[in-house]
């Protein structure tokens, strides 16, 4: 009876008469349903009674959903977003008591992971996931309605968003058209979507449309961000990569003079190529020549006047003058020109630059989260982002938040429960093993060093016996103890588990070059003594091998 009545107080989303429900009857909360559980979470989330929501999410945690069936967190943003004290996750202005993922049979919740894998993997084609979506929402009427609610609450989305399209729906494509053109979330999230509609045929390319934009608080028409991406041809890719690997370490080590040299030797071999032109205008802007740089640009303009790279970096070098006009003219015929994805990476850094001196700071915003999907260690594309997080002033603990969140999901990759540990170490970014190699007992350089050989650096110093003694005797107590029950968990323990005991430390700061994380689980991480991620479908932490 309690089952129904909660269900039916959260379809006239009350709140209140929930909360009261739950004072009521909390002992019986190990009885209630999961739909029950979800509902009664959110009704306590709307009403900023955190604790009361975090403890009803612990329960569902520790629930069996069926069949062996264990659930990632992409599946439920609100308890995310719960964990993290903050308003209704994506696009809803409430927590959601109406449509919630524990509705879904455990057959259903493996086709629908099964399709998020699909598209995760990037292996199938968009037919094949096509056909098994529609498959799926043909057996399952209410595939679309969890797609739905998933599209709206959660962060990841592209995701949903992409799902719902390919289910050829009218009310599929309507939702989504509703939130490309509504105000609830972010602008950088209104034009992501618009994208996805172009890319799937539901709107020409080439179409302006009416997009809210928050920072400046009004309407704005914009064109519809939509690119295509094609690989070089097979010969110039040769070359290129060929002149790259031979020139890696020189870069690496700065020796730009001797990197010209290599690039003037191909251009021997090959003057018509207007990428060998970037690379030596590249090499020459790295020595301090600014004009010999632009001279080489110019000349890959003259062999490709549509050069993306030569247009990007001529636009680059106005804007360093703080030139954005020229700049703009210099980008503008490459609206609609097809790029290799090295092109549309420096591209996407022009065109945030470029909003950034205009003082356009939605659409600065979209193109560097744009970039660093395709490039997540660009220095330059980093700093943007971080200029634009000062000039946005309140929007900056939302963002910062948002990112964490973002970070969180990352971790959550699948991970072998024998991972080594420079397959650990490469889960985490360049910029914050650096604090990782700063905490080493011996000195461990990492100025101007790849990711790959910082890893070997820092694998070469935790696998040596002496360094290691010394580095868990400099431990904390709790930080021992910590360590010592995963390992007689044998080296794998739940999440939830070790959380329990020791706390997490998703609160902290990702970014441990700039802030050195304090909590246990965040110190573990750091000095490379503990991982996590998704094995058999269960979060946890482990001790690399």
């Amino acid at each position: 009876m309690l089952d129904k009545v909660v269900l039916a107080l959260g379809l006239l989303e009350d709140d209140e008469s929930l909360l009261r429900l739950y004072e009521l009857h909390r002992g019986l909360l190990g009885e209630c349903g999961h739909s029950t559980l979800h509902i009664l979470a959110a009704a306590a989330a709307n009403l900023r009674r955190w604790g009361i929501a975090q403890r009803i999410w612990r329960i569902l945690d520790r629930r069996d959903w069926g069949e062996g069936l264990t659930l990632p967190s992409v599946m439920f943003p609100q308890s995310r977003a719960v964990n993290l004290r903050k308003p209704a996750p994506g696009r809803n202005s409430r927590y959601s008591t109406r449509m919630v993922v524990s509705l879904m049979s455990p057959r259903a919740l493996r086709e629908a992971l099964e399709v998020i894998s699909m598209v995760e993997s990037k292996t199938f084609s968009r037919g094949q996931i096509r056909r098994r979506v529609q498959q799926i929402a043909k057996q399952n009427p209410l595939f679309f309605h969890h797609l739905e609610f998933l599209f709206l609450e959660d962060s990841e989305y592209d995701l949903w968003a992409e799902l719902l399209l390919l289910l050829e729906k009218p009310e599929a494509d309507e939702l989504v058209f509703r939130v490309a053109r509504g105000q609830q979330g972010t602008m950088t999230e209104r034009l992501e979507i618009l994208s996805l509609l172009a890319k799937h045929g539901r709107i020409p390319p080439d179409q302006t449309v009416e997009v809210w934009d928050e920072t400046r608080g009004e309407w704005r028409t914009l064109r519809v961000p939509y690119w295509e991406i094609e690989p070089l041809p097979p010969e110039t890719e040769r070359i290129i990569v060929q002149v790259l690997s031979q020139t890696e370490d020189l870069v690496e080590q700065g020796k730009w003079k001797e990197v010209q040299r290599e690039v003037e030797e191909a251009l021997a071999a090959h003057p018509n190529m207007p990428e060998l032109y970037f690379l030596l205008g590249e090499a020459y802007l790295n020595q301090g020549y600014q004009l010999k740089a632009l001279g080489a640009y110019q000349r890959a303009l003259e062999l490709d006047p549509q050069s993306p790279l030569a247009r990007c970096s001529i636009a680059i070098l106005h804007l360093r003058e703080n030139d954005t006009e020229a700049a703009r003219r210099m980008l503008e015929p490459l609206g609609r020109v097809r790029m290799h994805p090295r092109e549309y990476i420096h591209w996407l850094e022009a065109m945030a630059l470029l909003h950034f001196l205009e003082h356009d700071y939605g659409l600065a915003q979209f193109y560097v989260n744009r970039a660093l999907e395709e490039d997540p260690d660009n220095q330059i594309l980093r700093q943007i982002q971080w200029m634009i997080e000062i000039q946005l002033g309140e929007g900056i603990q939302r963002y910062a938040q948002e990112r964490k969140e973002r970070v969180a999901q990352r971790r959550r990759r699948p991970i072998l429960a024998d991972a080594s540990l420079a397959e650990c170490l490469d889960r985490i970014s360049r910029e914050s093993l650096q604090a990782t190699a700063r905490a080493m007992p011996t000195p461990v350089s990492y100025g101007g060093v790849r990711k790959s050989e910082l890893i070997q650096r820092l694998t070469r110093v935790l696998t040596d016996p002496y360094w290691l003694e010394r580095i868990v005797r400099g431990l904390s107590a709790q930080e021992q103890d910590a360590l010592w029950d995963v390992l007689k968990a044998g080296g794998v323990m739940a999440w939830e588990l070790f959380t329990e005991r020791y706390g997490d430390d998703l609160g902290e700061s990702p970014d441990w070059e700039y802030h050195e994380p304090e909590t246990v689980m965040g110190r573990l991480r750091m000095l490379g003594l503990l991982s996590d991620g998704t094995w058999e479908g269960q979060y946890v932490v482990l001790v690399p091998k």
